[in-house]
């Protein structure tokens, strides 16, 4: 399962509603199957570019939501 952080005016701008209330520093994060269910025929990375947002594993997502991470940690990392 892919993660995703985004911006929440943009998620919600393209209608989509996150399953989680939780907004760290204006972000959302939201799993694949939120953003699939929404658009069935778009590929993940063109939702995801659609969204201003950008692909995470598992452990980046919590290390964001427990704020063991800030956002600027967490792209360095799924960059490497």
């Amino acid at each position: 399962m892919k993660y995703i952080i985004a911006p929440r005016s943009s998620v919600i701008g393209n209608g989509i509603i996150p399953a989680s209330p939780s907004i760290i520093d204006g972000q959302v994060i939201l799993n694949e199957n939120e953003l699939k269910f929404k658009f069935p025929d778009m590929a993940l990375h063109d939702i995801v570019a659609k969204v201003d947002g950008f692909i995470v594993s598992r452990v980046s997502a919590l290390d964001f939501i427990k704020g063991r991470k800030s956002l600027t940690q967490i792209k360095q990392t799924e960059n490497e």
